[in-house]
């Protein structure tokens, strides 16, 4: 009998890095101590965190072998995640950027 053939591991929809990116950046901008802000800070800290997660997640995507329109789609998208003035860890959101980073099968 022959042993099993082990089978390519499944590519998430997004890389790895593009979903810890996607999380810290939202951390990093809309902890606690945001809500100190005023509304011009707020704006301000939303177009920072649209910005350089789109970027970040853009530039991983296309060293991971996505195409070109394929990167800009998951860039706007992740950077529109990370840009909602809004925490979303531990939210079905948070979870759902785990999910299709492949984070979920790396933490069993």
């Amino acid at each position: 009998m022959r042993p099993p053939v082990p089978s390519a591991p499944r590519r998430s929809w997004l890389r790895p890095q593009s979903g810890l990116l996607i999380l810290g950046i939202d951390w990093l901008f809309f902890g606690a101590e945001l809500m100190t802000f005023p509304i011009g800070g707020v704006v301000l800290a939303a177009f920072a965190a649209f910005s350089i997660t789109a970027g970040g997640v853009f530039w991983m995507q296309r060293r991971g072998g996505d195409a070109l329109t394929a990167a800009a789609l998951k860039a706007l998208l992740s950077g529109v995640v990370a840009g909602v003035p809004t925490s979303i860890g531990g939210t079905v959101v948070g979870a759902a950027v785990l999910a299709l980073a492949g984070l979920r099968r790396r933490a069993n």
